[in-house]
């Protein structure tokens, strides 16, 4: 199955941290790895808030990607990357 990887740091600090893009993406990797995942692009949003889905480009970009058929699914470091709202 082909997916994209989604990466997010809220703030600067994040960044240098366990939860810093450059660890997520390895996180991401290494899991569609292990589940035989194609990975076939990558988007990240830096120094942006999960309270808004639409003021983050690169997740814009990644949901844009699957509309159009180029991926089947979506893959995140967790949830909280993501989105601070299950309703979203």
């Amino acid at each position: 199955m082909k997916v994209v990887a989604y990466t997010r740091v809220s703030t600067q600090q994040q960044t240098d941290t366990k939860i810093g893009l450059d660890s997520q993406r390895e996180q991401i990797r290494k899991y569609c790895e292990f589940y035989g995942y194609e990975l076939v692009q990558e988007f990240s949003d830096e120094s942006k808030s999960g309270s808004s889905l639409k003021q983050r480009t690169g997740l814009q970009e990644a949901l844009q990607y699957l509309r159009e058929g180029k991926a089947e699914g979506l893959v995140v470091y967790s949830l909280d990357r993501l989105t601070r709202s299950l309703y979203d």
